[in-house]
């Protein structure tokens, strides 16, 4: 049986990796409005098939040509070369570098004009970069209005140190980083074959990936993106992904309690069980507590049961023991609390594929995985309670 699964598995993959990658030609002809550079030179990188690319063009009469080939659309640095001294000071600073660009290298003639800077360039005749410039263009609406809230009531809280106005801001906030994560998905769900679809999956999934979400996307990305490493890399980890998805049985695990006492979670099944990886540590974890509170104890009596997993920082066990119950008894945890930390050889956060925190599954009475909460916002909070009642309504 296991034989048959690591097959299933890996014929996906081998069959990305006999797919061949086409070689088209790129230009570059840029010009520069501004003084150049004093050594009359402009420098490009990027990466391709894992391997590092750099090429240097010499600027004449404030204009400069590249060419090159490329199997599928990268992310590329246009640059000038600097003092030691200037690179240290942006470094430090963590200023925006006036001398640096990056854009979305494609096939086809690019043409590239700076005015003040090479931060000032743009960019005509990339899709890729059409396509990055186009998704700016959605997520400035929503990062001017979530500006506007900073200055508006962020701004005052955060000064005057007060906390309730404090969290008054962050609930509003979070409902426009819902509503950029919502605007890139959509994008995506559009816009499949785009050039920066991979860095977008990428940078959308980096605390979770959710199969259902992103199968469909990635089975339409274009061939030669496909077979490049990092997406071989990402169609790896999307496989993975799949053992701890919705619909999924909840893998089995043993922990202890803070009376050192062991407790299976497969104990629990026939309740619907809310597992929650948190940590003392974690402002948002601490954060989502109150609103676990209302929920447990409005539906732990109809079969509803929390498993809260602590994985604690400390110096040694013993510290870890002591923030992990401190922090139950602040925040009134009255549920199931485990400690991830007492048993090296069974990581559960590992098992369960958490890399954020805090994460939250929701599992049915049958054991099966329905659906997984990463981060903690009033929309997930909502979400999060719907689904209680909903599997719990006629117990």
């Amino acid at each position: 049986m296991k034989s048959w699964m690591l097959i299933g598995l890996c014929m996906p993959l081998m069959a990305q990796a006999q797919q061949k990658q086409a070689v088209a030609p790129f230009e570059i002809k840029g010009s520069i409005n501004s003084n150049a550079p004093l050594n009359n030179w402009v420098y490009l990188r990027y990466e391709q098939n894992g391997e590092k690319k750099q090429d240097s063009a010499r600027i004449k009469n404030r204009q400069y040509k590249f060419t090159g080939t490329l199997h599928y659309p990268v992310e590329a640095t246009l640059y000038f070369s600097v003092p030691d001294s200037t690179a240290q000071y942006y470094r430090q600073t963590r200023m925006l570098k006036p001398y640096e660009y990056t854009f979305y290298l494609d096939a086809g003639n690019l043409r590239i004009q700076a005015d003040s800077t090479l931060r000032s360039s743009k960019v005509t005749g990339s899709p890729a970069q059409a396509d990055q410039e186009l998704l700016n263009q959605q997520l400035a609406v929503v990062q001017h209005k979530e500006d506007s809230l900073y200055r508006s009531e962020g701004e005052p809280a955060y000064r005057s140190k007060d906390s309730i106005a404090i969290a008054r801001y962050q609930e509003k906030s979070y409902r426009y980083y819902d509503e950029q994560e919502h605007l890139r998905w959509a994008f995506m769900e559009k816009h499949p074959a785009s050039g920066i679809i991979l860095d977008l999956l990428q940078d959308c999934t980096r605390s979770f990936l959710d199969p259902a979400k992103v199968e469909p996307i990635y089975d339409r990305m274009s061939p030669a993106l496909k077979a490049s490493p990092a997406a071989k890399a990402y169609a790896q980890r999307l496989e993975k992904a799949k053992l701890t998805a919705a619909g999924v049985q909840a893998p089995d695990f043993q922990l202890n309690n803070t009376s050192a006492q062991p407790v299976r979670f497969s104990a629990f099944k026939g309740k619907l069980v809310l597992l929650d990886f948190w940590g003392s540590w974690c402002g948002p974890c601490r954060m989502s507590n109150p609103h676990l509170r209302e929920i447990y104890n409005a539906f732990q009596s109809k079969g509803f049961e929390i498993v809260a997993v602590a994985c604690e920082r400390g110096s040694t066990p013993q510290q870890q023991q002591e923030k992990w119950k401190k922090a139950i008894a602040e925040d009134r945890m009255n549920w199931v609390n485990l400690l991830n930390n007492d048993n090296p050889q069974e990581d559960v956060a590992k098992l369960y594929g958490v890399s954020a925190f805090p994460t939250k599954l929701l599992i049915g009475k049958d054991g099966k995985i329905i659906k997984r909460f990463v981060g903690n916002t009033p929309l997930k909070q909502q979400e999060l309670e719907n689904l209680v009642k909903k599997y719990l309504a006629g117990s």
